[in-house]
């Protein structure tokens, strides 16, 4: 399953000095950037059985 996170820290009043949140590094003076997130199941079967 590949789950992709467009635009992070996007809310209202948000600016690129204080955004709503750093994802996903979480660090000081990092902006938030957009990313993909591979789920995978480490035995053999459809994600989520």
């Amino acid at each position: 399953m590949l789950l992709a996170v467009q635009y992070p820290g996007e809310e209202p009043g948000s600016t690129f000095k204080t955004p709503s949140t750093r994802w996903p590094d979480f660090a000081e003076g990092v902006p938030p950037r957009p990313s993909v997130i591979a789920i995978v199941k480490k035995r053999a079967g459809v994600v989520g059985t």
